[in-house]
């Protein structure tokens, strides 16, 4: 890796460390308060696995894998790091919904906003 490379890496990770558990929890809580139904199963597997104890071994957390599918599905709609720079290595045309074409060549950095994808 170059330096350029180390900066484009480097410069998200650095982001996505200041307050990324404070980060990833809310949104975790806000996107189980919008979403009613999968709350009350994540709801169910804990008290099914847990039994009103806390959670605090690997072994616990590997018990529930609901949890798991729940905290991955809340990090990949609100990912810490929102905006991501790239660096083409090749051209590309980029073609949108209402048909016009971007033709964008090698070099070029692009910004893609990784809460656009579904």
């Amino acid at each position: 890796l170059n330096n350029e490379d180390i900066s484009e890496i480097g410069a998200p990770l650095l982001m996505a460390g200041v307050d990324t558990t404070a980060y990833v929890m809310s949104w975790l809580y806000l996107n189980l308060a919008s979403n009613p139904d999968v709350q009350t199963k994540l709801a169910e597997e804990l008290h099914s696995v847990l039994k009103g104890a806390d959670l605090t071994t690997v072994e616990q957390m590997d018990s529930l894998p609901y949890l798991r599918a729940c905290i991955r599905e809340s990090h990949r709609l609100t990912p810490p790091v929102p905006i991501q720079a790239k660096k083409l290595k090749q051209e590309v045309d980029i073609v949108l919904p209402n048909g016009d074409i971007y033709h964008v060549e090698a070099g070029k950095r692009i910004f893609l906003n990784l809460r656009a994808f579904p």
